[in-house]
């Protein structure tokens, strides 16, 4: 589905004593849809020291549909990334909010995870990769 919803709409009308019908085909509506827009679509943190914060990186989300945009999750996978956001649970139609994400990697090696944004958008959750490594 292209996100838009369309309604069709087939009216009977009654004209006269002897009830001949005629039929009227009403054109579709488009409904108000949330759309979800992110950037960028993925992150990659330089190589960081074990058990150390790196600097936060930004994730901005933009409500870009026809409707506000309900956000009902930003979750982070994995013990590597964390999270902060401006969002709160309501986006209205054409605003952006940003996510902080920050690395601090558990052990050296390369660490992979991702942040899931659950939000009203019928496209369905969206997920941000992350990469990173621990040295």
């Amino acid at each position: 589905m292209n996100g838009w919803l369309t309604a069709g709409l087939c009216v009977t009308l009654l004209v006269g004593a002897s009830f001949p019908r005629e039929t009227v085909q009403v054109s579709p509506q488009s409904l108000p849809t949330p759309t979800l827009k992110i950037t960028p679509a993925a992150i990659t943190f330089p190589p960081q020291p074990v058990d150390t914060l790196s600097p936060p990186q930004t994730i901005m989300i933009t409500s870009s549909g026809s409707a506000d945009l309900q956000i009902r999750d930003i979750l982070t996978s994995g013990i590597d990334f964390a999270e902060t956001s401006t969002c709160g649970t309501n986006l209205a139609a054409g605003a952006s909010c940003t996510i902080a994400i920050a690395c601090k990697p558990a052990i050296s090696g390369p660490r992979l995870g991702t942040v899931s944004i659950v939000t009203s958008d019928p496209g369905g959750p969206r997920l941000v990769p992350l990469s990173g490594a621990g040295k």
